[in-house]
């Protein structure tokens, strides 16, 4: 099976789904009086592959959530989206959990009306997300077309082209990068491009310099073109949660514990068969073994949040906030308390 690349979602995705979503809750389909009286016989549950979502991948090939869920007579169904894509089967009602959500889409989608809750973390992933740009003069690539010069450092960035998805974690990293720097936005010019066409703008000498994650990273950095003048560690966590359906969370809360429970059942595969699971990953994202046993490293799936998990979230809020894409009254405090499960759930 073909696996879709990993995305950052598009500002034209979140507006979509915002008006999804107004439809949804209008017609009352998610969370529906009906809803409430079945006994629960299907879970239904997203998953992404890409970057390197090591636990969906391990959990699908062995079959660990779908066997464990049998023993209750429920049958799980899993479906491959990413990016909007997520919060708008969420709103839908279409599915029941979804894993891999990053967390600024999740911001989004909450302070739009959507109702989840968050279950757990899922993945972290600063180091595979990356600043690069072209190598200054003198190094193995003399500059690039699009100004004539390389760059060698952020601070080098001034008056440069730079690609990233706008509205992203990509984006708040790259904004943090330049701040850390002594820039700010206005010291460059930002073109707003999905990630695999940056690398193509890139690759073609129309930008100075993109924000990238994995595999694309990698993938750039092997032409020799290129040089990482910054990765996201220290300024973002790269965070995605698992997250639920409030009317499922509250309806069913035995089996959202369970998938929980199951889902821990996967990390300790993953750390008792980690040869096997590189290569199940690399067969999943279409990648030499070689290439994810080294980029393996870079991502964490620990579960717990921590207080600097859900401060980031709070962060998070801010750089949404100074883009408009949230409103100038939405409580940081307030819409990340309403992401978090209740004590009673």
């Amino acid at each position: 099976m073909k696996l879709k690349f990993f995305r950052t979602i598009r500002i034209t995705s979140i507006i979509a789904s915002i008006v999804l979503m107004g439809l949804c809750f209008e017609v009352g389909c998610a969370g529906s009086p009906e809803e409430s009286k079945k006994p629960l016989t299907e879970l239904r549950v997203s998953y992404a592959s890409r970057p390197i979502n090591a636990p969906s991948i391990v959990a699908i090939n062995k079959k660990i959530i779908e066997e464990r869920f049998a023993g209750e007579g429920i049958s799980v169904v899993w479906y491959e989206l990413a990016g909007a894509e997520i919060t708008e089967a969420l709103a839908a009602g279409r599915i029941d959990i979804a894993t891999s959500l990053n967390s600024l889409s999740a911001l989004i989608s909450k302070a739009a009306g959507n109702d989840f809750k968050i279950l757990s973390g899922f993945s972290q992933f600063p180091e595979a997300i990356g600043l690069i740009a072209v190598m200054p003069v003198g190094d193995e690539t003399a500059g690039n077309a699009a100004t004539g010069d390389g760059v060698g450092s952020v601070a080098d960035l001034r008056g440069k082209k730079v690609a990233v998805t706008k509205g992203t974690m990509l984006h708040e990293m790259l904004v943090k990068a330049l701040a850390e720097a002594g820039l700010t936005v206005d010291d460059v010019e930002i073109v707003n491009l999905d990630s695999p066409d940056a690398l193509a703008a890139l690759l073609g000498g129309h930008l100075d310099a993109a924000v990238l994650p994995e595999p694309l990273l990698s993938k750039a950095l092997a032409t020799d073109k290129f040089n990482l003048i910054r990765t996201a560690e220290g300024l973002i966590l790269g965070q995605t949660v698992i997250v639920a359906r409030t009317a499922f969370l509250e309806r069913y809360p035995d089996m959202a514990d369970l998938f929980l429970q199951v889902h821990q059942d996967c990390l300790r595969y993953m750390s008792e068969n980690e040869e096997e699971v590189l290569a199940m990953c690399a067969a999943a994202v279409e990648m030499p073994v070689e290439r994810v046993r080294d980029l393996y490293p870079k991502f964490s799936f620990a579960t717990k949040l921590e207080e600097r998990d859900i401060l980031a979230m709070k962060d998070s809020v801010a750089f949404l906030k100074a883009l408009r894409i949230l409103g100038a009254d939405v409580s940081a405090d307030e819409l990340v308390s309403q992401l978090l499960p209740d004590p009673g759930l």
